[in-house]
């Protein structure tokens, strides 16, 4: 064992790969993504652009505020018996998990108000939303999910089967403010033959391995590395994501995100060009000009 002064330790679970494993930002939720497309082999990268697309197809539930939240909690039942003074393995029982993904919508469409109200339908004759009293089959939401980053630019994706927003709706709205709907999705078990399982999948997405330098890499090669891969990217912008210069700028960070490993990127327009700063350690900032297209 090594020698270490272990006077006045103070243990911590801090890693040097433990700021690469923390999830960012609030990301976003869809509806109707097929898993089914989804292999082990599957990167970050190629599972950016099924996001991307499930944008365009209007598969998103659009801006959110406040971020959400993924629960599942387990049933918990106690087995009892004369002699246990404390449980012991085997004691405890799962009956059941309760898999929940929550958020709060900020974009009042008609989507989202028939997503929100459950069995929400379209009045033929007036065009109007009403509101079912009988909760059906088609009610359900076949897959709804979550999809977020990891630092190091990993994804991560929540998957929940026959999502059901069990809270209803209530529409928010202020003076000088924006209306938001809050909504709590529960998710169901499609019948009995898959009880052994919660209706819920999780999918993580590695980088594309294939440029990353070793560990013992210095800080320049890995600059020049990530240099590299943001160069060798394609950057076309979703027509969705052309509102602004803002909003350009904010689609082109997150795709150079997805394609650097160790480096810090800020993303700039200068116009007419998108620019790139990357900053890695003591290393001197590097700057690019990187090509962006539009969408048409």
């Amino acid at each position: 064992m090594a020698d270490i002064n272990v006077s006045g330790y103070n243990p911590v679970g801090l890693t040097p790969d433990s700021f690469k494993n923390m999830q960012l930002d609030a990301g976003a939720f869809f509806i109707g993504i097929d898993s089914s497309v989804i292999t082990p082999t599957m990167t970050a990268e190629e599972f950016a652009l099924i996001l991307q697309q499930a944008v365009k197809d209007n598969k998103a539930l659009g801006a959110t505020i406040g971020g959400g939240s993924f629960q599942a909690v387990p049933e918990v039942r106690q087995i009892e018996a004369d002699g246990m003074r404390s449980p012991i393995i085997g004691s405890t029982v799962f009956d059941s998990w309760d898999i929940k993904l929550t958020t709060t919508l900020k974009e009042i469409t008609n989507d989202n108000m028939k997503t929100a109200l459950a069995t929400a339908e379209k009045d033929v004759t007036t065009g109007a939303l009403i509101i079912n009293n009988t909760l059906l089959p088609e009610h359900y939401i076949p897959v709804m999910g979550w999809a977020g980053r990891i630092l190091d630019g990993r994804l991560i994706y929540i998957e929940i089967q026959n999502a059901l927003n069990i809270v209803g709706m209530n529409l928010t709205f202020t003076d000088k403010g924006e209306g938001t709907i809050a909504v709590e999705f529960r998710s169901h078990q499609a019948d009995l033959t898959k009880m052994q399982y919660a209706p819920v999948k999780i999918f993580f997405f590695d980088r594309d391995g294939s440029t990353t330098l070793p560990p013992a890499s210095s800080d320049a090669e890995k600059l020049g590395a990530d240099k590299t891969n943001v160069l060798a990217g394609t950057y076309v912008i979703p027509l969705t994501d052309q509102a602004d210069e803002t909003a350009m700028i904010q689609w082109v960070q997150g795709e150079v995100d997805l394609r650097i490993n160790y480096a810090s990127a800020v993303v700039y327009f200068d116009d007419p060009d998108f620019k790139v700063t990357l900053t890695l350690g003591s290393e001197p900032a590097v700057t690019v000009t990187i090509t962006v297209t539009l969408e048409t």
